[in-house]
């Protein structure tokens, strides 16, 4: 960070976004319950007397490169083999990075089922990024059914962030279910997915869940064109699911009403109307099918979370309050943020007199 004035009251005018995540998988648990190989203490002369069958004969670079190709379920059953297969699959840089710094996004990959149809690659290539896939602003959630980031904003409201179960997606979209197998497929996990100070049950049920675009593109393939999958849709799909459905149609609407509530705990002078009644609708499977996601600067090692904006959460109202109070960045985005933010920059003015008049004071 080039100004060190900045750099030392960067806590200042910014704050973290742990509010919300109780939203999510319970990471403790989490970790209780998938712990991951650790890192191996025996040398590499002691590994060489265990055998690798017919990998023997390659060179370890290619051996490596097989590696990165295989899926993270088979990798993971790749490195309980031996010894000698553990220090392979260690020594795979973008095995070591997940491990060392998202370890909890692999735990979560074999944890509800989706490690089959990721590769250690496509977690790795995800923690370097950081754009939302949806709307390009810093994104520090990753979704799950596609190994890809979204924003808070667009996880809570985005369409294609709101996974269904799968019998949902064979009435809906006209899928056998040899067809949904070669979908991305999770089952959740037990949790709360709400916050403090909300109502709501646990979630006991572990509950198949698939992408909605990936079912509705498996469909439309399946059938030629959407006139031809809606006729082979099941016609009481309607009656059967009439919850999925009507969500599907008011889903703004519904997740809207509960964002409000999440609003107003957070900052009631926010939001206009009055504060929720704990009793609105929201889809916990959306944070069934998510997880807090760190990015990678290459240029400096550096791991991020993300960062959200004390100026835009307690300055002024301005007509794009929404998505600027909520918004995240990592520190470089925030520098750019902070030239457009004039409650921040107003609070950084105040906070450099402070510091001046305490240093005139010594």
């Amino acid at each position: 960070m080039d100004d060190p004035i900045v750099a030392q009251q960067l806590n200042e005018l910014t704050y973290e976004r742990q509010d919300i995540y109780d939203l999510f998988m319970n990471l403790k648990t989490l970790e209780q319950n998938c712990p991951l190989a650790q890192p191996s203490i025996e040398g590499s002369n002691t590994a060489s007397l265990y055998p690798l069958g017919q990998l023997d004969v390659l060179p370890l670079e290619i051996i490596q490169n097989i590696l990165q190709l295989l899926d993270l379920q088979t990798l993971a059953l790749t490195q309980s083999v031996n010894q000698r297969s553990k220090l392979l699959v260690d020594s795979l840089p973008q095995h070591r990075e997940i491990v060392t710094h998202a370890p909890n996004a692999l735990r979560a990959m074999l944890s509800t089922g989706l490690a089959p149809h990721f590769t250690i690659n496509h977690l790795y290539r995800a923690l370097r990024a950081q754009e939302c896939i949806e709307c390009g602003l810093f994104g520090a959630y990753l979704y799950l059914l596609e190994c890809r980031r979204y924003c808070w904003l667009c996880l809570a409201e985005a369409s294609d962030a709101l996974p269904v179960s799968t019998e949902f997606a064979i009435h809906s979209f006209g899928l056998p279910r040899s067809a949904i197998r070669q979908l991305p497929c999770m089952k959740s996990l037990p949790g709360r997915y709400n916050l403090d100070g909300f109502h709501g049950d646990t979630h006991k049920r572990r509950v198949a869940l698939v992408n909605p675009k990936a079912a509705k593109e498996a469909g439309m393939k399946l059938h030629g064109t959407q006139e031809a999958m809606e006729a082979y849709a099941d016609p009481y799909a309607v009656r059967r699911f009439p919850r999925a459905m009507d969500r599907d149609r008011k889903e703004g609407n519904r997740n809207a009403t509960w964002l409000q509530g999440v609003r107003h705990m957070q900052n009631p002078s926010r939001v206009r109307g009055p504060p929720w009644s704990h009793h609105g609708h929201y889809e916990p499977q959306r944070f069934m099918a998510a997880i807090p996601f760190p990015t990678l600067d290459l240029s400096d090692g550096a791991i991020e979370w993300g960062l959200s904006c004390k100026g835009c959460r307690d300055g002024p109202p301005n007509d794009d309050v929404s998505r600027d109070w909520e918004a995240m960045y990592t520190k470089r985005g925030y520098l750019a943020h902070l030239d457009q933010c004039e409650w921040s920059k107003h609070l950084s003015a105040s906070l450099k007199t402070d510091s001046s008049t305490m240093s005139e004071r010594r």
